[in-house]
């Protein structure tokens, strides 16, 4: 299976979807609490990097948002790349690194 949108309307397609994600700590999404930073997509990749909830959320929420986010690319565009960073965080290696290999 592949993606079949043009990249302003998958771009615009993964917004809408993970901007309904739920910060399980406030009960906000992410759309609320302008956690989405930035998404990139090429032929191939689909990169997005978002911000924690606030600087004392615990690594497990942010690693539930990471999952969140990239289950619902591999939903959207199956097939592409997929890469989820949270930036800001004191332990940002950390969570990276579990998101990366989930």
């Amino acid at each position: 299976m592949t993606c079949d949108y043009p990249p302003e309307a998958l771009k615009n397609k993964i917004f809408e979807e993970i901007s309904n994600i739920r910060d399980p700590e406030s009960g906000r999404t992410l759309r609320e609490k302008k956690l989405i930073d930035y998404i990139h997509i090429n032929d191939e990749n689909v990169a997005v990097v978002f911000s924690p909830p606030n600087k004392f959320s615990l690594k497990s929420t942010c690693v539930y948002i990471g999952k969140k986010i990239k289950q619902i690319i591999i939903k959207v565009c199956p097939g592409k790349k997929i890469k989820v960073t949270i930036r800001h965080h004191k332990y940002e290696d950390e969570i990276n690194n579990i998101i990366s290999k989930s």
